[in-house]
């Protein structure tokens, strides 16, 4: 059953992000009941409820899982042990097709082989891998050299020399089976069962660099989302939803980096591609595991269009300060002036004075304002985190940039001298200038992608009408 899917009818996957860090996935799995019942036979079991393997997946907590038929009724599960034991089982199967004799492989070898397969971080795994083949370690492994007896390195040994053995061992190292049950006598050649759980995400499948392009904006991001290889069906459907507010800009699916489907700037062999989410199908696929990869990029409207709109007005109000400061100073103390005053000795005396110039109205409405546009940015409504992740940059040149106006606002109001209130302003104009182009770049690439979009659909309507008027003709 790990090695074809013959039993499976179908087999429908529907990922979601629920954010940056967490995935829903939900499976429909359509069990060919004529099948199964024809492998009990042939295994002389029972026609009852029979042990069946329906997914592999990563090693990890189970946050929230769902198992059920269709008839909404539960269905239970195997614990850690009982996959761990099953697992075992499994690869001493391995063993014995191979001509290995299981009875002579030693207590303490069959101990270890159970741990690996139940252990979420098996240690025993990379001993076993060093004692087998030690050159191609630079070093021991570093959480102490686990001693095996002479008996146990030459099991050990004879396993190894089974290929399928260690790339088994390798996959239920890093993850485990969901096994249930399935009650055989129930009428009807098929039977549906659904699961719905919460997994968390490999943090290398999520995150990147802050430089890198895909935060800057400059290009979308990928996402990488392991499809796993038991209870692969002769017809297989996915359907992963794009986060809110997001664009599915390309879309992958790998087995052993060779493409099975590739969508590019939303098209795909058969005309547009849904941008809301990324869509598979193929039949005929061997028991691996897969993985589909899918480039996101942010929509205009919720974030790209308010912070141009805010960077370009804070661009603006600064601008013209930093210009009329180095124009005249009329932002900073006058030079001193001297007057004249009656005085009861002298009759009259002089007395230098400094006038202020600065417009203080000005000031505090540049302190009320940018402290609102501030508010309107952090609060807008409709923000998902993976949005979040995919403009990282400009979202903290954003805030650099209000922060940066309110610091000329209070230069202003504390009547810094003039060419330190130049400098201020100089620095923050930079400031500005680098976030409306950060966010500018965004929008003209996803402005420029849309219209090429709907250039194409406008193309293909064109090529089609006129193939019909060719026919009819």
């Amino acid at each position: 059953m790990t090695t074809d899917h013959e039993w499976v009818a179908r087999r429908v996957d529907t990922i979601r992000f629920v954010d940056g860090e967490r995935l829903e996935r939900r499976v429909t799995l359509d069990l060919d009941l004529v099948e199964l019942r024809r492998r009990a036979k042939a295994a002389r079991l029972r026609q009852g409820n029979v042990p069946i393997p329906l997914l592999t997946l990563s090693k990890g907590p189970l946050l929230d899982i769902d198992v059920m038929n269709v008839r909404g009724e539960s269905l239970a599960i195997a614990t850690r042990d009982q996959d761990a034991h099953a697992a075992s089982a499994m690869l001493l199967a391995v063993l014995a097709r191979n001509g290995i004799s299981i009875g002579k492989i030693p207590d303490t070898v069959l101990e270890q082989l159970y741990s690996i397969t139940r252990d979420t971080d098996p240690i025993e795994l990379e001993h076993v891998a060093y004692t087998a083949s030690p050159s191609a370690f630079p070093s021991p492994p570093s959480d102490g050299l686990i001693r095996f007896s002479a008996a146990d390195t030459a099991a050990w040994a004879r396993m190894l020399s089974s290929t399928e053995f260690v790339d088994g061992l390798f996959d239920y190292a890093d993850s485990f089976m969901l096994l249930s049950h399935i009650d055989l006598r129930q009428p009807g050649d098929v039977a549906i069962v659904k699961i719905r759980l919460l997994e968390e995400r490999n943090v290398a499948e999520t995150r990147t660099s802050w430089f890198s392009p895909d935060r800057l904006g400059w290009r979308p991001q990928t996402q990488r989302i392991p499809m796993w290889g038991v209870g692969r069906a002769q017809r297989n459907h996915v359907r992963v939803l794009a986060p809110e507010e997001s664009t599915v800009r390309s879309t992958r699916w790998f087995s052993d980096d060779e493409t099975l489907k590739r969508v590019r700037d939303g098209r795909d062999t058969d005309g547009q591609a849904p941008l809301d989410r990324a869509t598979f199908y193929d039949s005929g696929l061997p028991p691996a595991d897969y993985r589909v990869e899918i480039d996101l990029e942010p929509a205009r409207g919720p974030f790209l269009v308010p912070a141009a709109l805010t960077t370009g007005l804070l661009l603006f109000l600064v601008g013209m300060a930093t210009l009329f400061q180095w124009m005249d100073g009329r932002f900073s103390w006058a030079p001193p002036t001297f007057v004249f005053v009656p005085d009861d000795t002298y009759g009259w005396r002089m007395e230098s004075i400094q006038t202020v110039q600065a417009n203080f109205d000005a000031a505090v409405t540049v302190l009320a304002i940018v402290p609102s546009l501030v508010a309107i940015y952090i609060v807008r409504a409709g923000e998902h985190k993976l949005v979040t992740r995919l403009m990282t940059i400009p979202r903290l040149l954003v805030l650099a940039s209000a922060f940066a106006a309110i610091v000329c606002g209070g230069a202003t109001a504390a009547s810094v001298q003039r060419g330190s209130l130049l400098l201020v302003y100089s620095v923050g104009l930079g400031v500005v200038l680098v976030a409306f182009i950060s966010v500018l770049i965004p929008i003209v690439r996803v402005s420029w992608f849309r219209h090429k979009r709907r250039r194409l659909s406008v193309l293909a309507e064109e090529s089609q009408v006129s193939a019909e008027r060719a026919g009819s003709e």
